[in-house]
């Protein structure tokens, strides 16, 4: 991960500002971070399942780090973080952590950078408002640009082994392709409908924030995953499409449409935590 000094002096901030400027006009960024990334381990080991419910999990790293603003919520298995950059300095952006993370990006417009998802080309698009980034557990996404617009997003990570899912999906298990400035409306409303929970004390409404982390993972799953079905003694593993997961029971509140989640009542009538 990128580290950010604690200090440094107005001349060195300047050197650093022209470097990242350079850097992100000659595309030698992605060169720069998958050598960092090789020197430094990007993932979480060893917590405890009771340790991931309390935690908080990483997040972004922003460099320069002062450039952002953020607001934070915790709900079963799904950590949302609103994102303001509040300067228009370059800067860059890494993430490479055990859960997944789904960006939605409200405004975002640069003069040139580039972002990256392992897995996908590298995308340079200049206006990337209303667009979505999905990055698997476990895989590699960072980014720098010189913003000509002052960006906004909203950033869901999602805990598989904790998030509210029916088990019979094994959404802990699912191999989940990524994804890198593409738009789906399911995807989004749920993403704002949860943003609006943030800062919410309300018993009632911690419960629909879970069951839309359920419905989310289940979305997740319906359209990018793909499930490694258990073999049967000495029997060969093989693949299972989402389709055949959703022939099990689900919780009814992940199983109706993401326009129909409208309120907290209609999913307290549905959900069966």
């Amino acid at each position: 991960m990128i580290m950010v000094p604690a200090s440094s002096s107005s001349a060195r901030r300047e050197d650093d500002k022209d470097g990242l400027l350079a850097t992100i006009r000659t595309g030698r960024f992605m060169d720069r971070f998958i050598h960092s990334d090789q020197n430094q381990s990007a993932s979480v080991t060893g917590a405890s399942r009771p340790e991931l419910v309390v935690s908080e999990l990483p997040t972004v790293d922003f460099f320069p780090a002062e450039i952002v603003r953020h607001r934070t919520a915790h709900w079963r298995g799904v950590q949302a973080n609103t994102v303001q950059i509040v300067s228009h300095e370059p800067f860059e952006y890494s993430f490479k952590q055990e859960y997944h993370l789904l960006i939605a990006v409200e405004q975002g417009v640069r003069y040139d950078g580039e972002t990256f998802v392992e897995g996908l080309p590298t995308s340079t698009m200049r206006n990337y408002s209303n667009k979505l980034i999905f990055v698997p557990a476990g895989r590699r996404f960072f980014g720098a640009q010189n913003p000509r617009l002052l960006t906004r997003s909203t950033c869901l990570y999602i805990d598989p082994r904790m998030v509210a899912v029916d088990p019979d999906l094994r959404f802990d298990e699912a191999e989940l392709k990524p994804g890198l400035l593409f738009e789906n409306d399911a995807l989004w409303q749920t993403v704002l409908k949860l943003k609006e929970q943030i800062g919410s004390g309300d018993p009632a409404d911690r419960m629909y924030a879970d069951a839309l982390g359920g419905l989310l993972a289940h979305e997740l799953l319906r359209l990018y995953g793909t499930i490694p079905s258990r073999p049967p003694s000495g029997g060969v593993r093989r693949s299972q499409d989402p389709s055949e997961a959703r022939n099990h029971k689900a919780p009814r509140a992940i199983l109706v449409s993401v326009g129909r989640l409208e309120t907290t009542e209609e999913v307290l009538q549905h959900v069966r935590l």
